[in-house]
């Protein structure tokens, strides 16, 4: 038998065997997410033979970017990374298991909608039913001996009234109830609707595979993973605060709010959750010289360097996955693992997890938070609640009031950070005060050490009057022309509570900006209390049950007679 045609055939085969490379089973078992993206790795694992051989990460996003992608791996194959290279490919059906569960949604929540619409056309009817009857009770025959309208008893009427009304209502009370459970299903079908469309990606779906060419040497076990940024992801802090009055202490809910549409689902993954915020850069903008000069002098603009990006640009070359050099390739390490990077790509850092609560590790430039259960967050761009910590403080309440704005008093507590966590500024803050929600408000930034406060909402019990006792102008100078405005504002604040409380009440006296302009603080004194830069006053009253006490404020402004003054009331 000649074997000699066969020979190219099989050549040819062992080719297109190679450049298709093994499909590598991995799945995403981390996630660091950033304030702007995320960082996703994937582990697979494989048994190879002594070859060059490539391996395949299949059916990533196309967004993925190219220079973050970063291999590693570690087994009993001492293997060398030749090459990463990412490509793009097109999918006739974009294979989703989340297609049939939300199908199956949208098909309950429809048959619901058709069984309201019935029973909205049945409770049409007999309303419109109801209203036959009425007529025909008030409305006599053409003899006119029957009907309640030939009859005079006002109880006849009476009954049909209340008839016509009760049944009314409950038939009404029943149709606003469909209608408003109408709209719930309308806006789950829509919502669904929209995930069912990204689920499915449509014949036009495109993804994108990266090889891995790797040499082995020696024959083993390895444990592959693979590490790429991607758009499209984000997280930003929330809070509880629960203040309890009695022990004066406060506890304070710490949770990431994350959110992604990056085309994957994560599902049980270690989860990181990072304030570091790779879109500004690593290094500070750079001033350019300011000139000043006539504008018929203005040269125009000069042109950017050879090779320098574009005015208005970030000042960041990117290369092409092509033009990028893979680390790794000169020879083996020779602890049998396998390393190989794309320029911009992080590190992966190392955690200490910390048993009910996440472990923090803070940089020199950020903080990372390491969550300690295994966390799923789909691709369905919800935000969904991830638990960082819960951190008790000993705390310092206080009632805030600006009576010249609001009467009310404010609750606030005073808690210093001394914890190692920092917490961001620009979340949410539900507060809770003796388990009863108060009110939602924002955070401020605070570090560890550092004080924040807090509020809980207005107390109806510290009762807070303000009023403008007097306000009087007068000439103060028959030469100079000078007017004086006098105003007296008297503040009073009582302690209804059946406890002592500390009120810091806040006032204001007006600022001059003009040297003809003459602010002058009469009460209180002002070497016992001085403003501020802002003209602000405060004042900080210890008050025992039912105690009043009287806030005097009194000050002038002198001004010419004949200048426009603005600001005064």
């Amino acid at each position: 038998m000649n074997l000699r045609p066969l020979l190219p055939v099989f050549l040819i085969a062992t080719a297109l065997a190679l450049h298709a490379g093994t499909t590598l089973e991995s799945k995403i078992t981390a996630v660091t997410i950033y304030p702007d993206r995320a960082i996703v790795t994937r582990s697979a694992e494989i048994e190879l033979a002594v070859g060059e051989q490539e391996l395949v990460f299949e059916n990533l996003p196309l967004e993925v970017a190219d220079d973050s992608l970063q291999v590693s791996g570690v087994g009993t194959a001492k293997a060398t990374i030749l090459e990463v290279t990412p490509r793009a490919k097109q999918l006739e059906v974009a294979p989703n298991p989340r297609i049939g569960t939300i199908e199956a949604a949208i098909k309950s929540l429809s048959q619901r909608r058709r069984v309201i619409t019935d029973r909205t056309a049945t409770l049409d009817r007999e309303m419109a039913l109801l209203g036959q009857i009425a007529n025909s009770a008030t409305t006599p025959p053409q003899g006119g001996k029957d009907g309640i309208a030939a009859r005079q008893n006002p109880a006849d009427w009476q009954q049909v009234v209340d008839f016509y009304d009760s049944g009314l209502e409950k038939l009404a009370a029943e149709r606003r109830s469909l209608d408003r459970e109408v709209d719930d299903l309308d806006a789950k079908i829509a919502a669904l609707g929209a995930d069912l469309t990204g689920a499915r990606g449509g014949p036009d779906k495109k993804v994108k595979n990266v090889t891995v060419r790797v040499s082995i040497e020696k024959e083993g076990h390895l444990s592959l993973t693979l590490s790429y940024a991607v758009p499209d992801a984000r997280w930003w802090p929330s809070y509880d605060a629960r203040l309890s009055t009695a022990e004066q202490r406060l506890t304070l809910g710490y949770f990431g709010m994350v959110s992604q549409r990056t085309g994957e689902d994560w599902e049980n993954v270690s989860m990181n959750l990072s304030t570091s915020r790779p879109s500004q850069g690593g290094a500070a903008p750079e001033l350019h010289p300011w000139v000043v000069q006539e504008k018929q002098y203005l040269q125009p603009e000069r042109p950017a360097p050879d090779g320098a990006p574009a005015s208005g640009g970030e000042g960041v070359t990117v290369l092409s996955p092509f033009e990028v050099e893979t680390t790794g390739a000169q020879g083996y390490l020779e602890s049998n693992s396998i390393s190989g990077t794309r320029v911009g790509a992080p590190p992966p850092p190392s955690y200490h997890l910390q048993p009910s609560k996440a472990a923090v590790a803070v940089r020199a430039t950020s903080a990372e938070f390491h969550i300690p259960v295994s966390t799923s967050v789909p691709c369905d761009g919800a935000p969904h609640r991830v638990g960082i910590a819960t951190l008790p403080f000993a705390t310092s309440v206080c009632y805030l009031s600006t009576p010249k704005l609001n009467t009310a008093a404010f609750l606030g507590a005073t808690v210093t950070n001394d914890t190692t966590y920092p917490l961001l500024g620009g979340g949410w803050v539900a507060s809770y005060l003796d388990g009863m929600f108060v009110s939602r408000g924002f955070l401020k930034t605070a570090m560890p050490g550092e004080k924040f406060d807090l509020p809980f909402g207005a107390d109806e019990g510290i009762h807070i009057e303000r009023k403008l006792i007097n306000r009087f102008a007068k000439d103060v100078g028959f030469v100079t022309g000078q007017v004086r405005v006098t105003y007296e504002v008297l503040t009073t604040v009582t302690n209804n509570k059946t406890i002592p409380v500390t009120v810091k009440v806040t006032d204001q006296v007006p600022l001059s900006r003009n040297e003809n302009v003459k602010v002058s603080q009469v009460t209180p004194d002002s070497d016992e209390m001085k403003p501020d830069a802002n003209g602000l006053l405060v004042w900080i009253l210890d008050l025992k049950p039912g105690e009043k006490r009287d806030i005097s404020l009194k000050f002038t402004v002198t001004f010419p007679r004949d200048f426009a003054i603005d600001g005064l009331e």
